[in-house]
């Protein structure tokens, strides 16, 4: 199958996928495989017991043929089955356009899969060697600060000793616990025990920076090994022909946000120097083009709440983050308070409340509550649309995005206000995320028609081309991915999305060492 885009180039489609419409048709299914479906919709039960210890030990060729024929026979007509099935829901729920721009992004990240990126061997096993050594340099000098504290060696892997360290001997205030009332240790829990440092270190008769070296030697060596097991480790297992080829799959978020697995390369650390970026590089006699998406899901939050100021702010090409803070404390504002206003400008649609805003910002929590008071009475719409939104859910029983894709909730099932109030931030987030993902994919299945797409990072879309002739390319693709109304055009939808769209481009030969192109 294929449709002519409005630049005159093929859109292929992959065929019907079951998974996927059933994903459309009820994203909290736990279980949407063959099997299962087979069973609930077309009654012919266990069709595979014949069969299936031989299938899953790759031994079909031992059984009779006439076995495998009917085996066979019956995975496809139970396939055809479903499918039909499934579209009749499909066209129901109105999800058609929907459907079909998600064929086409499947075929896009079947592209995507079997190209790959690139990985340097040689710089595996040197970054390999240099963080096992900065680990260890962490670790003498943390061992050391015990020592000075007079306290008996510990070891940083142990949850146990840890939370005695800092919550027995060095009398921390704990700020998070674990679900049994433990005082938690885990990686958020760390970093929140900050603004106690210099209480702390009064206590302990001490300097702040001594106690600052127990947090960060904690914090940045819990970072190397995970970056050395998780990813260093697992992408050489995954190495072939030096290439990783991970895997991308449309089905495995409910808000329709692509994922990625073995490895998981949405999960790559997003600093633009992060250490594990140096090993992934273009082949010989070409570049690497990262296209991002700027603030994409803070745009779409402006244009579906219709908030005036907002709109205006982007609009007139501000620094959305300075202007925010301005309104909000009637002044110049300082770093702090920027910091704050970008944490705020990002994390409303999330239903960031107090509590994380002052994590986040190491302020207190009365303060972050008069701040997000502030970001609400500079952008009253949001509030208007977030209330809206709730309204929706007790109605419907869920939510919509632009593009038809839905978020179903069971608000009878739950148990408490906790359960409910995080279904209504659920709620007010997917539109904006749903959207902003849904465009992405579709800039990038356009994309790939215009250069190979060989990574997409959430909002990020990274191809790969020969040197000779990398502008003309950049700017193709910039005008692709800006052009939100004739992008959705192309894959069926026509609605207008008066809010300015911008690209960021960086370009070179490592992932690490990008640089951003302007022109």
């Amino acid at each position: 199958y294929g449709c002519k885009s409005i630049t005159g180039t093929y859109l292929h489609f992959s065929p019907h996928d079951t998974l996927v419409q059933c994903h459309l048709l009820d994203e909290n299914r736990t279980l949407k495989n063959l099997k299962v479906l087979s069973y609930e919709m077309t009654g012919y039960g266990d069709y595979d017991r014949d069969v299936f210890e031989a299938r899953r030990n790759f031994q079909l060729g031992s059984l009779e043929p006439m076995l495998v024929r009917k085996y066979c026979a019956y995975d496809a007509a139970i396939t055809w089955r479903v499918h039909r099935i499934q579209s009749s829901g499909i066209k129901t729920d109105g999800l058609t356009k929907l459907y079909q721009s998600q064929r086409q992004v499947l075929s896009t990240l079947i592209d995507i899969e079997h190209r790959g990126i690139h990985v340097d061997p040689v710089s595996v096993i040197a970054l390999r060697k240099q963080l096992a050594a900065r680990v260890k340099r962490l670790e003498k000098r943390f061992q050391a600060t015990m020592e000075k504290l007079s306290y008996p060696p510990v070891l940083m892997s142990s949850a146990q000793q840890l939370s005695t360290l800092l919550y027995s001997e060095m009398r921390f205030t704990p700020q998070k616990r674990t679900p049994k009332g433990v005082p938690s240790v885990d990686k958020s829990a760390i970093p929140a025990l900050y603004p106690q440092v210099e209480e702390i270190a009064d206590i302990l008769g001490t300097t702040r920076s001594t106690i600052r070296t127990v947090l960060d030697s904690i914090i940045e060596t819990r970072g190397l090994k995970k970056m050395i097991s998780t990813y260093l480790d697992g992408i050489a297992e995954r190495v072939h022909d030096e290439h990783v080829h991970a895997n991308f799959n449309l089905t495995g978020t409910v808000t329709g946000r692509l994922s990625s697995s073995r490895p998981n390369m949405q999960n790559i650390p997003r600093d633009a120097t992060a250490p594990i970026k140096q090993i992934f590089t273009a082949v010989p006699k070409h570049f690497l083009i990262a296209a991002d998406y700027s603030q994409i899901e803070l745009r779409i939050g402006a244009y579906l709440t219709r908030d005036a100021n907002m709109l205006q702010l982007l609009r007139s090409g501000a620094d959305l983050h300075t202007e925010t803070a301005r309104q909000i404390c009637g002044r110049e504002p300082s770093k702090e308070e920027r910091s704050r206003a970008k944490t705020v400008n990002f994390g409303v649609f999330y239903g960031m409340g107090m509590k994380a805003l002052a994590e986040k910002e190491q302020m207190t929590e009365q303060a972050a509550l008069r701040f997000i008071r502030a970001w609400h009475r500079a952008f009253p719409a949001v509030k208007r649309w977030q209330k809206e939104q709730e309204e929706t859910l007790k109605q419907d029983g869920y939510v919509s995005s632009p593009f038809g894709r839905r978020r179903r909730f069971n608000l009878a099932a739950m148990a408490n206000e906790a359960d409910y109030a995080h279904a209504v931030r659920q709620a007010c987030n997917f539109p904006v995320q749903s959207m902003a993902s849904e465009l992405t994919l579709l800039a990038m299945a356009k994309v790939n028609t215009v250069a190979p797409v060989i990574l997409n990072v959430h909002d990020s879309i990274m191809v790969q081309v020969p040197k000779r002739g990398w502008k003309k390319v950049a700017k193709e693709i910039r005008e692709v991915m800006e052009d939100v109304d004739g992008l959705v055009k192309t894959f069926g939808w026509s609605m207008t999305i008066d809010v300015p769209i911008r690209v960021d481009l960086q370009v070179g030969e490592c992932w690490a060492n990008l640089e951003n192109y302007y022109w």
